[in-house]
């Protein structure tokens, strides 16, 4: 990522750190206002009484927003290498604290996207909603991804 690859007093650099902040106070945000939602007898908002295909929508929502879900895995993968190799960057400068900073931010992007998904998923009664938020966190998650590939 632009964290990995360029100075911290480049353009680059503040891009990333712009584009990571950004998806974290969204999905932040998002959580936030998924776990204001609940009553003192349900915490979390979650309806009583919907219909089996909305059970089944939530579930298969959930079940596509882990599998569409990558920052967990990289994040790991990421530090594994970083802990298990001297990482050099154009054979000059070492980037291991960059590496494990990056995925660690990556880590908690992930995490923030897996809580907001289940809450917002379990919270909604509607089937079409609850696509449509599965959509926009994953949406959500990826703007840093994106904007490095666009970079």
């Amino acid at each position: 990522s632009l964290f990995i690859t360029h100075h911290p007093l480049s353009v680059p650099f503040a891009f990333a750190v712009f584009t990571t902040a950004l998806s974290t106070c969204c999905l932040g945000l998002t959580l936030a206002e998924s776990v204001s939602t609940g009553t003192q007898g349900n915490v979390l908002g979650i309806p009583g009484g919907v219909s089996n295909a909305v059970r089944t929508a939530q579930f298969f929502g959930a079940i596509v927003g882990v599998l569409m879900e990558d920052e967990i895995p990289q994040g790991l993968q990421l530090i594994a290498n970083g802990l298990a190799h001297e990482l050099i960057l154009n054979g000059q400068k070492r980037v291991h604290y960059r590496v494990i900073s990056s995925s660690f931010l990556r880590l908690i992007v992930g995490y923030l996207f897996l809580s907001s998904l289940f809450i917002n998923v379990a919270q909604n009664s509607d089937v079409i909603s609850i696509f449509y938020d599965v959509l926009a966190l994953e949406f959500v998650e990826n703007i840093d991804d994106t904007a490095y590939a666009l970079a």
